[in-house]
């Protein structure tokens, strides 16, 4: 199985219309081009604490507008822990909407540790989408962002792992998610590597603002020789770019 739409989780209308960036390190990158594949890391392995998290108030919500159309409680009790526990189960990819480049984005997560070269993916959703070719069924859908704690609702017990505290709204992401099974709960298993065609989604790459030549070169020689084959365009970043000077010319 590839992408699959999920009626549950908010959808652009038209993905062909939608630009997204992805930010990484250069040896992410590599990474792909060599094993072609996506790596999605378990939500709880996150920074934001929130990711998936449950809250007790979201607890005693539910409890109640199950209680008012009369739902048993051992019922009630079942539903409000399997909630609590599939953060355990889900990994996620996560793809920034914006038509142009993102600075807090590069200084975030477009850096790498030992020299100064990071890199980005420019695409567009029905170009990820498409690219995406492992067995596995993968989600998507757009953060909801909300200030904590917010009044959930019933009808898909996952949807607590695409909502967000409200002071993360600027990074506008679009989550791309897999769903484990309980051999995936354990905590030793931290991210599943997922399938993709890198001729689809590899095909406008970015080098981050402080890069010079010599890191243009050695991007460029990285790509070509991990896929020969692979039809892309490298570019600077131009967010660093010296304005024109003025001239009545």
């Amino acid at each position: 199985m590839t992408y699959f739409r999920h009626r549950n989780f908010d959808q652009y209308a038209n993905p062909s219309d939608i630009i997204v960036w992805r930010y990484f390190k250069l040896s992410t990158l590599e990474s792909m081009l060599k094993y072609r594949t996506l790596r999605f890391n378990k939500i709880t392995e996150w920074k934001d604490a929130r990711e998936g998290h449950v809250e007790p108030y979201t607890i005693e919500t539910l409890s109640k507008q199950l209680e008012l159309i009369n739902c048993e409680q051992h019922i009630v009790d079942a539903l409000n822990k399997f909630r609590d526990q599939a953060k355990h189960k889900v990994f996620g990819c996560c793809w920034c909407v914006n038509e142009h480049e993102n600075n807090l984005m590069w200084d975030t997560y477009g850096r790498s540790e030992n020299k100064n070269v990071g890199v980005a993916v420019k695409t567009t959703l029905d170009k990820l989408y498409a690219s995406i070719t492992d067995e596995n069924n993968i989600y998507s859908g757009n953060i909801i962002y909300e200030k904590f704690p917010f009044t959930p609702k019933y009808g898909n017990i996952y949807i607590d792992c695409v909502v967000k505290d409200i002071q993360y709204q600027d990074e506008r992401e679009h989550r791309l998610f897999f769903i484990g099974d309980e051999s995936d709960t354990v905590e030793n298993i931290t991210y599943k590597d997922i399938k993709i065609d890198t001729s689809q989604l590899l095909n406008e790459i970015y080098i981050n603002p402080e890069s010079n030549d010599e890191d243009y070169k050695s991007v460029f020689d990285t790509i070509k020789e991990s896929d020969s084959n692979l039809h892309f365009t490298l570019n600077r970043s131009s967010i660093l770019n010296k304005p024109r000077p003025y001239s009545t010319s």
